[in-house]
């Protein structure tokens, strides 16, 4: 079975890649059109902040978001001239272009073939659905798994991505140690990381100032208790049962939040579990420098690791986080004929996983969230907070999965001890 699997890989070209592409990208924006049209507020939102730009200025434009986000969301606005159904369009070809860019890359490392990598991806897209293209939370998944891919063979490429990922997302910045603790290549990554993310920080302080280029922290810390977070989702259990007890409302984060008793104390908690979670992404810092040769699988599933401590200890859970960790996974696949047997199977497993999760955020968001604000009666509160539960105990079940994988295969290999010879004194 295995010999028939690797013929029918290699036997798949760059048209069934074209042809796969065009039919999933098809049928999700099908889907879109029919169920999903609601979801372009957020894209209105960036043309509505751009265009007040040139009134406000740089300072006091998208506050929540680092400095050159606000740069890479002019540029759909430039491209439509300001039009307001021009910039959904232009913005939504932009996501579409960086995703074809990564089954492109992903093709390429392949050996130009079609890989199960790209049937992960392919398919992980299409089950988020038309979220993918109406946020910008692709381009840091593009990055991370470009990274990933380039990490041995141009790691000054590398270093480069992950600095703008950085200064684009700012959780990028915790994955680059992992790419410096291979020897070959260091100093490549590391000049270019510094390079490339210090130098849009120091760019965006010059254009910006200090007090925009600190907003997304300030902005970030005085957020609340958002409804599909994990830490959210005791409180949601319970207003399931009780919902006049609990209030779910939007707040001036641009995002709906739980307010009543219990809130606060699940907030401190946040704010320890994301402190532990720092201190477990350290350890595994640690551990992949102290193996002098960590493999591209190995340092794949500490960088997805790091993402999904990052996705389920915060106190904020948006659906398209979730995005984060495709192409990453897509990369980790790509390595895997590289590992080890238990590898493989653990890395099937978890894309797997991932695949499963993607279809329940998708349940989550946009197709139960009407249920989960409470507007379509009693019922729908229940079966949609259901949903988001199973959904946050999947996602927690596969981080926790992934740090037991990552600490594994980050050990440094065991040598054979030398055969002992016997000698009998005569």
């Amino acid at each position: 079975m295995r010999g028939l699997l690797a013929a029918y890989d290699r036997h798949r070209g760059s048209r069934t890649v074209v042809i796969a592409w065009l039919t999933t990208r098809v049928l999700l924006f099908a889907i879109f059109a029919l169920a999903e049209r609601f979801m372009v507020g957020d894209v209105f939102y960036y043309h509505r902040k751009i265009a007040a730009m040139f009134n406000v200025g740089l300072a006091r434009t998208l506050n929540e978001y680092p400095t050159p986000v606000a740069w890479i969301l002019w540029l759909p606005y430039g491209l439509a001239g300001g039009s307001r159904i021009g910039y959904l369009i232009a913005f939504i070809a932009l996501m579409l272009a960086l995703d074809a860019a990564f089954t492109w890359a992903l093709w390429r490392t392949a050996g130009r073939r079609h890989d199960r990598a790209i049937d992960f991806w392919l398919v992980f897209v299409f089950l988020v659905g038309a979220l993918s293209y109406l946020r910008f939370d692709v381009l840091p998944a593009v990055l991370a798994g470009s990274a990933l891919l380039a990490a041995r063979r141009r790691p000054w490429v590398t270093g480069a991505l992950t600095g703008l990922g950085a200064a684009i997302k700012l959780w990028p910045a915790l994955l680059i140690p992992f790419f410096l603790a291979n020897r070959q290549g260091r100093k490549a990554a590391a000049w270019s990381f510094v390079g490339v993310g210090f130098g849009l920080a120091l760019l965006s302080l010059v254009i910006g100032g200090w007090s925009r280029l600190i907003s997304p922290l300030t902005w970030q810390s005085g957020r609340g208790l958002q409804i599909e977070s994990i830490w959210a989702t005791p409180l949601m259990v319970a207003r399931a049962f009780r919902p006049d007890r609990w209030i779910v409302d939007i707040s001036k984060y641009q995002a709906y939040e739980i307010f009543g008793a219990g809130v606060n104390p699940l907030l401190l908690i946040s704010s320890l579990a994301t402190l532990l979670g720092l201190l477990m992404i350290v350890a595994l810092y640690v551990r992949c420098f102290r193996n002098p040769d960590p493999s591209p699988v190995a340092v794949g599933l500490a960088i997805m690791t790091t993402v999904a401590i990052m996705i389920i200890t915060n106190k904020t859970l948006s659906p398209q986080y979730l995005l984060w960790l495709g192409g990453p996974m897509a990369a980790v696949i790509l390595l895997a004929p590289a590992a080890t047997d238990g590898e493989r199977r653990a890395i099937r497993r978890l894309a797997l996983q991932l695949l499963g999760l993607a279809l329940l955020t998708h349940l989550v968001y946009p197709l139960l969230y009407d249920g989960l604000l409470g507007r379509q009666g009693h019922l729908m509160i229940i079966v949609s907070t259901a949903v988001t539960a199973i959904r946050n105990l999947a996602l927690l079940l596969f981080a926790i999965e992934l740090w037991r994988m990552a600490w594994k295969s980050l050990a440094p290999a065991r040598q054979a001890k030398p055969a002992e010879t016997a000698t009998r004194q005569p």
